[in-house]
């Protein structure tokens, strides 16, 4: 399951600018999706979205909140 809940609290808790808005599901949505962002956003964070996540909303949802895709998967760093 992808965690983009956790991807938002971190840009709101370690990213954002004093001063700025917070980021919230529709925030996030209108910057992946042309459609209904805050209801895409959620069924993806619930493992129930409607359609097929693709790379580019990936890089968009890592860009947005200053995560990586290994954040976003839960899956550990590897080694160098």
């Amino acid at each position: 399951m992808i965690r983009i809940k956790s991807a938002i609290i971190h840009y709101n808790e370690n990213v954002r600018k004093e001063g700025m808005p917070k980021m919230k599901g529709i925030t996030l949505g209108a910057l992946i999706m042309e459609k209904n962002g805050e209801f895409y956003v959620s069924n993806w964070g619930n493992g129930k979205h409607l359609g097929k996540l693709k790379p580019e909303h990936i890089e968009k949802i890592c860009q947005a909140c200053s995560v990586d895709a290994n954040f976003l998967f839960g899956i550990k760093p590897m080694k160098s």
